[in-house]
């Protein structure tokens, strides 16, 4: 992916669906993942951005274990978590294990 590229990790469609329209509408290359195993396997494949937007809870593996993996591989990737919840204990755990930041 290009300087300006994002990619939207949930299993929300609608979310994806808006966050991609909105995303691209301000200029950004936007792909879109269900899972965070297809997310994992994009990353894996080339296909780096300049930032992830990921959300905590997703089938198979959460979003904790996907941010884990994915700063392995590649630590310089910012990534956002995304979710509806708002738990601390979440927020301090994916702010430690490298989370650029946390919206819910």
């Amino acid at each position: 992916m290009n300087k300006r590229s994002i990619l939207v990790v949930d299993d929300d469609k609608s979310i994806r669906d808006y966050l991609s329209a909105f995303l691209t509408s301000c200029g950004f290359t936007v792909d879109c993942a269900a899972t965070g195993a297809d997310a994992l396997k994009r990353v894996a494949t080339g296909s780096t951005p300049s930032i992830i937007l990921l959300d905590i809870l997703l089938p198979g593996m959460d979003g904790l274990d996907v941010l884990k993996s994915l700063k392995e591989a590649h630590h310089a990737i910012p990534i956002i978590i995304l979710s509806g919840i708002g738990q601390i204990k979440t927020v301090v755990e994916a702010m430690q294990m490298g989370a650029s930041d946390y919206l819910t």
